[in-house]
């Protein structure tokens, strides 16, 4: 995470409720303003710095007006460091992200995905949807339907060593928990349709994982009639398995 200098100190942003509350005040203002831009860089020092801030940043309502900034887009620095902030209210913290969701986060974050791998925006944003898919399915399923898979996958070009690529990754790996096939299906849909690399992930054990749910979606079309899903199936395991001999035997027997 980035932020402009005046807002990188350390101490002085273990604050108290009157501070938080003026700063919440402040993102009421046009979101190209000064003060809205200032707020939203502040709260998000304060919410890196210490858990307690956190809770008194959502306790002073300052949720909604930063959920709003994020609709100023990806040129915005209001925006960039809205979707900063929220990353910290939801980092590992369930009612937050739940609380962040509900106020209809979801749907301005992703649009901030397609900004690209060269915006900060972008990049808060991805980060932003890792931690509100950290630990919740709901979030998950709202996240997918939000159609955040293709700009998530997207991001991933600008490679391992990319800021943007790393928090993309780490969001499509929380998306991808806990079994959710519908969500893994999508994933692995856009990766074979982008043609990923699969040392774009910094996870091998997701990787691994990747090659499991491909491999139990191709045996699932098997047993079906559609062809052109047999085909669509049978490109995606080519495209994220390891090309050992086993792999290459599944093949050639589909085939």
């Amino acid at each position: 995470m980035q932020c402009d200098d005046e807002f990188m100190s350390g101490d002085e942003f273990m604050s108290d409720d009157e501070f938080i509350a003026q700063l919440t005040a402040l993102l009421q203002a046009d979101s190209g303003s000064e003060d809205a831009t200032y707020a939203a860089g502040a709260l998000w020092r304060l919410a890196f710095f210490y858990d307690t801030n956190r809770t008194a940043v959502c306790e002073a309502g300052a949720i909604a007006p930063l959920v709003a900034l994020l609709h100023a887009g990806a040129g915005s620095k209001a925006a960039t460091y809205a979707a900063g902030a929220l990353c910290c209210l939801a980092n590992s913290n369930d009612t937050n992200g739940t609380a962040i969701c509900e106020a209809g986060a979801i749907a301005p974050l992703v649009a901030l995905l397609q900004a690209g791998a060269g915006s900060e925006a972008a990049t808060e944003a991805a980060g932003t949807l890792c931690c509100l898919a950290n630990s919740n399915d709901t979030n998950r399923t709202a996240i997918c339907e939000a159609g955040a898979i293709a700009p998530l996958v997207a991001l991933l070009q600008a490679g391992a060593g990319s800021e943007a690529s790393t928090a993309a990754a780490h969001a499509l790996q929380n998306i991808s928990d806990n079994g959710n096939r519908t969500c893994s299906d999508a994933i692995l849909a856009a990766l074979a349709d982008a043609a990923t690399p699969l040392d774009a992930f910094p996870s091998y054990l997701w990787t691994r994982r990747l090659r499991s749910v491909a491999m139990d979606w191709l045996l699932r079309t098997l047993d079906g009639e559609d062809a052109a899903a047999l085909e669509t199936a049978l490109a995606i395991y080519s495209e994220v398995v390891e090309k050992s001999t086993t792999d290459q035997a599944v093949i050639a027997h589909v085939r």
